[in-house]
């Protein structure tokens, strides 16, 4: 069992350098066991991930100091390559921004006791770490590669995302992706004109059946014990 506490901000001030912990730190605690990913405190979320997605451990990104993002990985891997990868990231604005997220859910999914937005995107990986370098692409291949795992460039994502508490200052994200290459065509195939932009809704099905079986949102242990 691995176990993740979010420490005191006395605590978490002196160790910042040395374990990437900010000082913004509340009394979560959110572990893996034999793929069970199990959150406690303000956001709390149990999800069962396959047992073909082996836990790569997690990383604590800073959102342009607006934020803390903290990122659960597990992939699946061939020599190297990754097949699939799952992500849970828990996000929360610092004390000292005002940071509200805005936007809304335009397409709900229900799953435990959140409502999240899903969609599906299909894009390149290597053009948004481009694009956004040291952002949270960026630094989740840069973890990747240097467990030796090597994420393809052209990528096909399914994504659920809640705004889990009243004041809006929270996230819970669930990224689910493949290399597209997977899937026999290119990025450039599921554009206008493309052999395959006809197909685009097919292809959505599949993946989201892919996803949905890669993971499952257990109950709360608060809503076990009320049952």
């Amino acid at each position: 069992m691995i176990v993740f506490t979010r420490l005191t901000a006395a605590v978490a001030a002196m160790l910042i350098c040395t374990t990437g912990l900010s000082a913004t730190a509340m009394a979560d605690v959110r572990q893996v066991a034999e793929n069970l990913l199990t959150a406690e405190g303000r956001l709390p979320l149990r999800v069962k991930v396959a047992p073909g997605l082996l836990y790569q451990g997690r990383i604590i990104i800073n959102i342009a100091d607006l934020a803390e993002a903290e990122r659960f990985l597990f992939a699946e891997e061939k020599d190297g390559r990754i097949k699939r990868l799952f992500i849970v990231q828990f996000e929360e604005a610092y004390p000292a921004s005002d940071l509200i997220y805005h936007w809304s859910i335009r397409n709900p999914v229900r799953l435990g006791d959140n409502v999240y937005h899903f969609n599906t995107w299909y894009y390149d990986g290597e053009q948004n770490i481009r694009e956004n370098p040291g952002k949270e692409g960026d630094l989740t291949e840069q973890f990747l590669r240097q467990k030796g795992l090597e994420l393809p460039g052209e990528l096909m994502m399914a994504r659920w995302a809640a705004l889990p508490t009243e004041d809006l200052r929270t996230e819970i994200i669930l990224f689910y992706l493949e290399p597209m290459e997977a899937s026999g065509f290119t990025l450039a195939d599921f554009e206008e004109g493309g052999q395959a932009a006809d197909r685009r809704e097919e292809f959505d099905a599949a993946l989201v059946a892919r996803a949905m079986a890669a993971f499952e949102i257990l109950p709360n242990r608060a809503d076990d014990m009320n049952q």
